[in-house]
């Protein structure tokens, strides 16, 4: 199961790990040191009402949260590359699409390809070969 909540502009991510009693919260956005504050607040805010609540078993923090040395997203260097490959597949599929899509004849081959018959005769065109 999973939560997702918005707290003090940062987005909070609440899940239960499968087949174990620990929850994992996730806090992601702009300002790193921000984000983990909220974190750590969170956790301990759990601790705080878990002890009001109930007077018998434990709770506590695994990892405190800390501000990530380098960003978690965007990773320029994989958008760059997943950019590049979808702009040659785009053009590929625009380029193939324009050609299956052209039925203008370019030569007599053409001609007597499509048509099945005999090309006796041709006008040159001048302006084409530079005179």
């Amino acid at each position: 199961d999973e939560i997702t909540a918005l707290y003090n502009g940062c987005t909070v991510e609440f899940a239960v790990e499968p087949d174990t009693f620990y929850i994992t919260i996730s806090v992601s956005g702009t300002d790193p040191q921000k984000c983990a504050n909220v974190a750590n607040q969170i956790a301990d805010t759990c601790q705080k009402v878990y002890h009001d609540g109930f007077s018998y078993g434990q709770i506590g923090t695994i990892r405190t949260a800390k501000e990530p040395g380098s960003p978690v997203s965007p990773n320029k260097t994989q958008n760059a590359l997943f950019g590049a490959a979808i702009g040659l597949i785009l053009s590929s599929v625009i380029v193939i699409l324009l050609d299956l899509i052209d039925t203008t004849i370019k030569s007599d081959d053409d001609i007597a390809e499509i048509y099945k018959i005999p090309v006796f005769a041709e006008i040159p065109d001048f302006e084409s070969q530079g005179r």
